[in-house]
């Protein structure tokens, strides 16, 4: 995934050097150039330095070796840096939804980041939505992360992420919503106060103000220039360049840039975040909301200012698909239950154990084969016949279940879930083989322990497998299974 994210980022690097370069990458590349040269102050201020200062200390080390000696190799030395920034961008993705989500919900929306037109595009250019792109996903990110920390810490982390987002271009200021977002649910789970809440908010905001500041000196030791610079941005956001609406611009900008079939999972995503309501989708929507209500309310808007929302809103694309693909029946669990941090009640523990058959019952009506709904109907069977939904014992649970019911346990144990924190894999393992001849097929224990000794951070690759001609039909037990219940 990352390899193809830099490979499709880094093709094509030098398109139009020497002649041609990309519009706002002179500016960029210039005033790197010039502090390379000794020259700290951009004397521009439509834009933040931070980045300036960034692609001047990434240069510097190629200009001592003699591969940056004029604008052409200037100009590709910040935009293979765009480009591997653009590609950290999709690990972070990864990581984001391994850490909210679970693994396959960061896979699924990473590996559609990797190819996403208008992010590849935008990578191979020296300027700052890519940037600022990372940065975005980077706030979202510690805001959940810090969700459960206590103390003064959390709030410096989240001030610093703030006033870099807004120090690499003036809209990075706009993750104060989601960060606010991320506060407000710390507030409600400690049930302090709103003014303490309050409190919180305005120290994280003063500290993105002095990194700004620290960040971008020159913006505070000449006044003269940022009130300028700032007056232009306003300026360029309400004269209309072109006749479209700045939300429609945003919208075409997506549908083109990411490819329809990857935006229609995206607001599949969203829909499905706007259900499920966990900490990490209020988080990210309340982001995308504040940023594309505002931002699509200029007047001036080109199409790269949707780069910031693309790998957030795949992530809740590739949520959404991973929870048809990880485990179909929960879908139509209450929020309620599947969020409940306490212990189930009877009601509710009977409720949840109806997800495998709700599965099933869409795998068949989707005409998915039976060996399929097999292994979904059966995956939380107990290997003791403690399980449910029927109750099997042993080797009358299918081999695919007692597969599957293995990895899901592994995988709810080593993700962080509402209700818990994610375990590391040493843990994990001592759960799995506490629970083998128990819960697990203690074959299938052993089987699955050897393959994480010999091949850690193991995948499976994609094949089209022979099916068991057993279960070329739906077998009697399988149909009697689902009509009892």
């Amino acid at each position: 995934m990352f390899v193809v994210a830099v490979g499709l980022r880094l093709w094509g690097i030098n398109f139009g050097l020497p002649a041609l370069y990309r519009p706002d990458e002179d500016v960029t590349v210039g005033r790197a150039m010039g502090i390379l040269h000794g020259v700290l102050n951009p004397h521009f201020a439509d834009w933040p330095h931070l980045y300036f200062y960034v692609a001047a200390a990434w240069l510097a080390p190629f200009r001592l070796l003699g591969l940056v000696s004029d604008p052409a190799s200037g100009y590709l030395g910040v935009r293979v840096l765009d480009a591997l920034l653009g590609s950290l961008t999709v690990l972070l993705v990864f990581e984001f939804g391994r850490r909210a989500y679970g693994w396959l919900a960061g896979f699924f929306g990473a590996t559609a980041l990797a190819v996403a037109f208008l992010h590849v595009r935008d990578s191979h250019f020296g300027t700052l939505d890519i940037p600022l792109s990372l940065a975005c996903v980077a706030a979202m990110y510690i805001a959940y992360r810090t969700l459960q920390a206590r103390g003064l810490r959390p709030l410096l982390i989240n001030g610093i992420t703030l006033g870099v987002a807004a120090s690499l271009k003036y809209n990075g200021a706009l993750v104060f919503a989601g960060i606010a977002a991320a506060q407000t649910l710390r507030a409600r789970a400690e049930l302090i106060r709103w003014q303490r809440l309050l409190l919180r908010l305005a120290l994280i905001g003063v500290l993105g103000i002095v990194t700004l500041a620290l960040t971008s000196p020159f913006l505070v030791l000449d006044p003269g220039m940022t009130q300028h610079g700032i007056g232009y941005i306003f300026q360029h956001l309400g004269r209309a360049t072109a006749p479209a609406i700045g939300w429609v611009r945003l919208g075409v900008a997506l549908w083109f840039g990411i490819d329809p079939v990857l935006v229609l999972l995206a607001v599949i995503g969203v829909a499905y975040a706007a259900w499920r309501r966990q900490p990490a989708d209020w988080i990210i929507l309340t982001f995308l909301l504040v940023y594309f209500l505002l931002i699509g309310a200029g007047r001036s808007v080109f199409l790269r200012y949707a780069d910031p929302m693309i790998p957030l809103l795949l992530l809740l694309g590739g949520r959404a698909l991973a929870a048809l693909v990880h485990d179909l029946g929960k879908t139509w669990i209450a929020n309620d239950i599947l969020n409940k941090s306490g212990a189930l009640s009877e009601d509710e523990r009977r409720t949840m154990q109806r997800h495998p058959v709700i599965g099933a019952r869409i795998l068949i009506g989707c005409d998915v084969h039976p060996f399929y709904v097999e292994t979904v109907l059966y995956h939380h069977e107990a290997w003791n016949g403690r399980g449910y939904p029927t109750g099997l014992h042993g080797e009358e649970i299918p081999l695919s279940a007692r597969i599957l019911s293995l990895a899901d346990v592994y995988d709810v144990l080593t993700s962080q879930r509402p209700y818990k924190a994610a375990l590391s894999e040493a843990v994990a393992r001592e759960r799995l083989l506490h629970g083998s001849a128990t819960s697990f097929d203690p074959t299938v224990v052993r089987a699955f322990l050897h393959l994480l000794d010999t091949r850690p951070n193991f995948t499976l690759p994609q094949r089209v497998c022979p099916l068991p001609e057993r279960v070329a039909q739906f077998s009697p037990v399988l149909v009697d299974s689902m009509t009892s219940l």
